[in-house]
């Protein structure tokens, strides 16, 4: 039973939760639609931290539960310990910054390293242009979507310093829209430059759902530098995009 928290940033996970399933079922696994109870004996679970799990890994007494927990975040959830204490959990991480947290903890051996939250399509498809809209003609200089975590909002300091030394500039720093997704895909397509920093640490994996997102509306990627070593090169070869410090972010779009 896959549940990955369909209600959290509008089924981010949807194509994942796809993937997974697919994967499952080469197993010989099927996959199950309705909810099932708690006390089912041969069920599977696939969560993510904001699941509201039919039989939470929280509860001692769904701890021996067969679980695949998708590890999404920057940090690690109370979840993906418990995961690994137990003897049926395994945790499908994406990022290899994480993985080496992982094995600094002894936990390695409970992950699998997946490039989960690589969305292909994204949950902004249907939005997504036939031909991006030129450059010059965009109206937004900088555009960065994320939670507003204390860190990220350094990110708005930066970007207030910019606009009184830059009249007339636009930057916008905004939350994720609760309501509709064509709030990201209108600034995205508008935008020259989308930015990305990190949600709570310097040292942290790829926001790859982010590149994922606005890469097909045609604007330049600036992007604090992840502390995954595999794949970058082939990002900046091929999507173009321009890794740097985190103080750096804005001057860099610039």
């Amino acid at each position: 039973f896959i549940d990955s928290g369909k209600g959290y940033e509008h089924g981010i996970f949807f194509m994942v939760e796809r993937c997974i399933a697919r994967m499952l079922e080469g197993y010989g696994l099927n996959q199950v639609k309705q909810t099932p109870p708690s006390s089912s004996a041969n069920m599977t679970l696939v969560e993510t931290f904001v699941t509201k799990s039919v039989c939470s890994i929280l509860s001692p007494r769904c701890r021996d539960v067969s679980r695949i927990f998708i590890q999404s975040e920057q940090f690690f959830p109370k979840h993906v310990k418990l995961c690994h204490l137990s003897k049926n959990c395994i945790v499908i991480d994406f990022s290899e910054h994480n993985l080496r947290m992982a094995r600094e903890e002894n936990m390695d051996g409970s992950f699998v390293l997946l490039p989960v939250m690589t969305q292909t399509p994204s949950r902004l498809a249907n939005d997504e242009p036939s031909r991006p809209k030129p450059l010059t003609n965009r109206s937004v200089d900088m555009v960065h979507f994320g939670f507003l975590t204390t860190r990220r909002k350094g990110l708005l300091r930066f970007a207030d310093n910019y606009t009184r030394l830059h009249p007339g500039r636009v930057v916008m720093i905004e939350q994720i829209p609760s309501d509709s997704l064509e709030t990201m895909s209108e600034r995205y397509a508008e935008s020259k430059v989308c930015v990305v920093y990190h949600s709570y640490a310097t040292l942290a994996g790829g926001e790859y759902h982010r590149y994922s997102e606005f890469g097909p509306f045609g604007c330049i990627p600036v992007a604090e530098t992840p502390s995954d070593k595999i794949g970058l090169p082939i990002f900046e070869r091929c999507g173009g995009f321009a890794f740097v410090d985190a103080e750096q972010v804005i001057a860099k779009a610039d």
